[in-house]
């Protein structure tokens, strides 16, 4: 139950984590695409999950290496934290770009737990902000690029 939990969570990590509010320094100059993001990127993401959620209601964290390949695959391991409890956490997905630098996120985790999120492309392609959409948490994040 944990390991499911876990995978939903730190998805939400990965999907990633910091709100949006920094969405006007999306990479004007010029469009994404789903090449924009490729290579390594660390992660970092907090929240909190609600009562009635996938599992327990209480407080999140996690951080790790989410790995783009340019064509809209990203693989992840990541060591999250629920109430306290350590884990690790891999996973698989999906990730699409839009032009204005906006991209939403679909993540699997080793146990097949599912989760998605959303967010934003900021500082020329070397960071993105993103928050998990699934219903009743609350779990924001960033993504700096591995240099």
């Amino acid at each position: 139950y944990l390991k499911k939990l876990f995978a939903v969570i730190s998805g939400a990590s990965l999907l990633l984590s910091v709100g949006l509010g920094n969405v006007s320094a999306a990479r004007a100059d010029s469009a994404c695409t789903n090449a924009t993001l490729t290579g390594g990127f660390g992660i970092q993401s907090t929240g909190t999950l609600l009562e009635g959620g996938p599992g327990p209601a209480g407080p999140f964290a996690a951080n790790g290496l989410i790995k783009f390949d340019g064509d809209g695959n990203l693989t992840g391991s990541q060591t999250v934290s629920f109430n306290g409890t350590i884990a690790p956490f891999n996973s698989s997905g999906t990730y699409e770009v839009q032009e204005d630098c906006t991209l939403t996120l679909k993540i699997t985790g080793d146990n097949g737990a599912q989760l998605t999120a959303s967010g934003v492309i900021v500082k020329r392609g070397t960071e993105i902000l993103i928050i998990e959409t699934d219903p009743l948490t609350v779990i924001t994040g960033i993504l700096k690029k591995v240099e």
